[in-house]
This record gives C-alpha cells, sequence and structure tokens, in this order.
C-alpha cells in the first residue's frame, strides 16, 4: 500500500500552480513568504486543500494528466464561443492551441490581466462587460 501522506506536499503544490501560476517555493507552509494579492484567496484554497483526501486529490491529478486530447473535435463547434485565459497562467499557449483550430469567424479570445487559472476569482469584475457584450451578440472585439 501506498504512502499517501508523502504526497501531500506535491499535489498541494501542484494544484497551487495550477490554479494561480504559482511557483510552489512562493509560499512557505505557514505563509509567511507571501507576497500576492492574492493572500487571502490563496491562503483559503490552501486550508481547503488540507482538508482533503491525499488519496482522492492524486486521482483527480493523474485523471487531469491522462485526459484525451479535443483538438479534432473543436472545428465541429459551431456556436459563439467566447475563450478566457489568465494572463499570469501556464494555460495561455494552450488557449491559442485550442483557438487556432476552431472556426475563427465564431470564436473570441480574451486574456485577462493579472490573474491565472482562476479568473472567476482573481478578476470577476473584468469579466461582466465582456460577457454581457457576448450574450447580446455584439462581440467584445
Amino acid at each position: 500500500m501506498k504512502n499517501w501522506t508523502s504526497y501531500a506536499e506535491y499535489w498541494e503544490h501542484y494544484f497551487l500552480y495550477r490554479w494561480f501560476a504559482l511557483n510552489p517555493n512562493v509560499f512557505d507552509s505557514d505563509n509567511s513568504r507571501a507576497t500576492s494579492e492574492d493572500f487571502d484567496l490563496i491562503v483559503g484554497y490552501r486550508r481547503e486543500l488540507s482538508r482533503l483526501p491525499e488519496k482522492n486529490a492524486l486521482k483527480f491529478i493523474d485523471g487531469f494528466l491522462k485526459r484525451r486530447d479535443i483538438t479534432g473535435d473543436l472545428k465541429k463547434i459551431r456556436c459563439p464561443t467566447l475563450l478566457f485565459v489568465g494572463d499570469n497562467t501556464e494555460l495561455q499557449r494552450e488557449s491559442e492551441h485550442a483557438m487556432g483550430h476552431m472556426n475563427s469567424d465564431r470564436v473570441e479570445w480574451l486574456r485577462i490581466r493579472e490573474c491565472g487559472l482562476l479568473i472567476t476569482e482573481q478578476q470577476p469584475g473584468a469579466l461582466l462587460e465582456p460577457i454581457k457584450l457576448f450574450c447580446n451578440g455584439i462581440g467584445y472585439f
């Protein structure tokens, strides 16, 4: 049987990196070196992550890493699509790649400044106007 608790630090850093695009070494375990504007949000996420069973968190990560490539299916999307990506996330390149495989007259791409993967948590106000315009069929650009 595996010692799942030995992975606790790994999966906590993995989630923080994926969600906030943070280097795992930015924060000590007591958050004493936190310099982010998102300090309260990150502390809250760390608290919630500490409550997750490690075995379940590792299964989630494993499923995420083994997900299939849907690039070929993106051309099939016929409805207008609005893609958001955080300025400080590792997923910028992937979102640009996805957009390149979509019908260019049906997709709009918007990069939100000063946030990572959790745009709705880190910059909720930055989403309001683009979504309103998009839903009204006006577009953002």
